[in-house]
């Protein structure tokens, strides 16, 4: 009997990673009021062409979605597939070309991670092997605590970025100290340092 419960068991759960037809994308963002419009009538019409893809979109404040990204990848292992900030450019959503059939970009599920073979597969080759991104380079930058934080990569084609290179603000802020404690006395210059609020670690080049 207990044999015949466990794989009732497994046999539900196989089964509602079959029912999950629906891909879901969760979209969190920072667009001003004056953009938003924009952004509701591009994801309209990406559901309209994709009905079979659902678009979950929220509106975070810069620490709000700072620690909401945290909290989802140390508990759920993932978070958001997009995220808008506020200097962003809008554009057609077909370009990122997300198809419920295209495994090799998207994660799967994890209750079929857990549940099937054929996920867990999954999975695994999208974290040994990366996603393989066409080859070209890119730079992203968003407002960071402490000013922007831009990310520069360069792609080869392979599931691993060939280069990325990190722009942290406060090795900018450090790069102006000297001029802007320039005829000052001791005493301001440690105020002023304070001040900048300088993290170490950004600084280590």
């Amino acid at each position: 009997m207990k044999k015949i419960l466990i794989f009732i068991g497994l046999a539900l759960l196989l089964l509602s990673c079959k029912k999950e037809d629906i891909l879901k994308i969760h979209l969190w963002h920072q667009m001003e009021p004056a953009k938003e419009p924009l952004l509701k009538e591009l994801v309209a019409e990406f559901i309209e062409k994709n009905p079979e893809i659902e678009v979950i979109v929220l509106h975070k404040g810069t620490e709000e979605l700072r620690t909401g990204y945290q909290a989802a990848a140390a508990f759920t292992g993932g978070g958001p597939e997009l995220v808008y900030g506020p200097s962003d450019n809008l554009g057609a959503f077909e370009v990122m070309k997300l198809k419920n059939s295209d495994k090799s970009i998207i994660m799967p599920d994890k209750s079929c991670v857990y549940g099937g073979i054929e996920g867990m597969m999954n999975q695994f080759k999208l974290v040994i092997d990366g996603v393989k991104v066409p080859e070209g380079e890119h730079y992203g930058a968003f407002e960071a605590a402490n000013g922007e934080l831009g990310f520069y990569i360069v792609s080869d084609g392979s599931g691993t970025p060939y280069k990325v290179k990190v722009r942290p603000p406060s090795f900018y802020h450090i790069a102006a100290y000297p001029k802007i404690i320039e005829n000052y006395q001791v005493a301001d210059a440690i105020m002023t340092l304070g001040s900048l609020n300088i993290i170490a670690g950004e600084m280590d080049r």
